[in-house]
């Protein structure tokens, strides 16, 4: 799996969304109205027993949501594609993972090798070639009684 730093036309295009979205249903900034700017919300992200880093509570990890926004996906398809995120969960995580690349970057590489790991020792262990023969030499004739 290659991983790759965010490009400057995805940055782009969440500054767009998210610049839109504060904009544009009149809940901009309102020389009448508080704005409530918070010092810091925590970053929905915690990390396994394994070291996998896991997205607001649920199973979707990380390296999840970072391909499939690397690939094009808006948050809003990340949400639909993983009923169980909140979108602003997505909007957070894809923020850390736009503030902090190269330490995404990192962690990214390091579960891809993880992964070649993994995937080169179940191959070791069973080995792929005639899967396909031995399972039909497994099947045992259907007999019809008479």
């Amino acid at each position: 799996m290659d991983v790759r730093p965010f490009s400057w036309a995805q940055k782009f295009r969440l500054f767009r969304f998210l610049r839109r979205l504060l904009f544009s249903s009149g809940a901009g900034i309102v020389p009448s109205m508080n704005l409530v700017i918070e010092e810091a919300e925590r970053v929905p992200l915690t990390a396994d027993a394994r070291g996998v880093i896991r997205v607001g509570g649920s199973r979707v990890t990380l390296d999840a949501v970072a391909v499939a926004f690397e690939r094009g996906a808006t948050p809003e398809e990340i949400v639909q594609q993983y009923p169980t995120l909140g979108l602003a969960d997505v909007y957070s995580v894809l923020g850390y993972l736009l503030r902090h690349q190269a330490e995404a970057a990192a962690y990214l590489s390091q579960r891809a090798a993880q992964a070649w790991a993994v995937r080169q020792q179940n191959e070791r262990r069973s080995d792929p070639q005639g899967v396909r023969a031995r399972l039909l030499a497994r099947r045992t004739p259907v007999s019809t009684g008479s």
